[in-house]
């Protein structure tokens, strides 16, 4: 087999495995006679490869040999429970896992509900992944897709922050589960591995992304059917009607805050919307800036204090905003809405 031909395979197989070997199977790349696959509790992505192993082998030990090496060819052969590999002058032998170790069966999915992985299917999942906790064990560790009338929009909270992100294509079908965050970042690296875009389909349980008809890539659908996201943003946002122009200055503002906070026990500062002006003010220990802002647009007077550090995620792709009792909004069109959760009204 020509080295690169198993080498690309893996490279697809290699983000499902796992870092710490907490299950030896977890770290390991399954082989049966048609494809690689790998599973690391939260994804498995399986690769049409025809190497002819029958078995697990541990990936980070083999890659390492196959990588590293500069022949053209790899020769193999199975013998017992182990496998030896002759890449050019690299040789290797490796202890192969029987593959009913190999813990994770791949679902065969008729899927109920498909999504095109489009550019602005995959923004939204960019966008929605700001607002995702890092703890995948947290019921909000992940995408949850809502469907109404054909409708499909993306929701995400780290309870401090919602983001919502209205999907531009049509798509048939009731309400899905969550999407674990780690699947929507390996989806990212997946595309880009691929340069392929991917067909998304779900059944209850189960979403599997298809690349062609060489890659697949599973996960288990996270049971989030008690969060009421619109429920809860529109006692939020209460009579919200639309943003306002965000002024050009207001991103240097917020960067000004933030350095003023750094290195201290603050993390707030106050916004104040009065007489058509915007007030940026920050108060630490160490520092004290205010930093006054013409708003083009009409604005009621509030006064509130934020995380800036929360705003700062969303300034490089919003230019509007407005600014509520409990709620700070933004947004670049109607249908992205980046909410966070105000500390105090002042």
């Amino acid at each position: 087999m020509k080295r690169t031909t198993l080498t690309k395979a893996l490279r697809l197989a290699q983000p499902a495995l796992a870092d710490k070997e907490y299950v030896p199977s977890f770290v390991c790349f399954g082989f049966n006679s048609s494809v690689v696959q790998a599973y690391n509790d939260a994804i498995g992505i399986r690769v049409v490869c025809k190497l002819g192993i029958d078995g697990a082998i541990e990936g980070q030990r083999l890659t390492s040999l196959l990588f590293n090496a500069n022949s053209k060819q790899v020769k193999y052969e199975q013998v017992d429970n182990s496998i030896k590999i002759v890449a050019g002058s690299s040789e290797g032998l490796f202890p192969v896992l029987p593959q009913d170790e190999f813990l994770f069966e791949f679902p065969e999915l008729d899927p109920k509900i498909q999504i095109n992985g489009d550019d602005d299917f995959m923004e939204g999942i960019k966008r929605c992944l700001i607002s995702t906790t890092d703890d995948e064990a947290s019921v909000l560790g992940g995408i949850t897709i809502r469907i109404k009338d054909g409708q499909a929009t993306l929701f995400s909270s780290d309870h401090k922050t919602i983001s919502k992100y209205v999907l531009s294509q049509s798509v048939d079908g009731t309400n899905i589960s969550m999407l674990p965050a780690t699947f929507c970042r390996t989806l990212q690296k997946m595309i880009k591995l691929t340069k392929l875009e991917p067909t998304i389909g779900f059944d209850n349980n189960y979403a599997v992304a298809r690349f062609g008809d060489k890659v697949e890539m599973f996960t288990k659908l996270v049971d989030d059917k008690k969060i009421k996201f619109n429920k809860t943003i529109n006692e939020f946002l209460g009579d919200f009607e639309s943003f306002i122009e965000m002024p050009k200055t207001f991103r240097s503002a917020i960067k000004q805050s933030l350095g003023t906070l750094e290195g201290t026990k603050q993390e707030l500062c106050e916004l104040i919307v009065s007489n058509s002006k915007l007030t940026v003010h920050t108060k630490s220990d160490r520092a004290e800036i205010r930093r006054i802002i013409k708003l083009s647009d009409d604005h009621d007077n509030v006064s509130i204090l934020i995380e800036p550090a929360l705003i700062e995620r969303v300034l490089k792709i919003c230019d509007h905003l407005r600014i509520l009792d409990k709620v700070s909004v933004f947004g670049d069109n109607d249908r992205y809405f980046y909410i966070v959760r105000n500390k105090y009204t002042v």
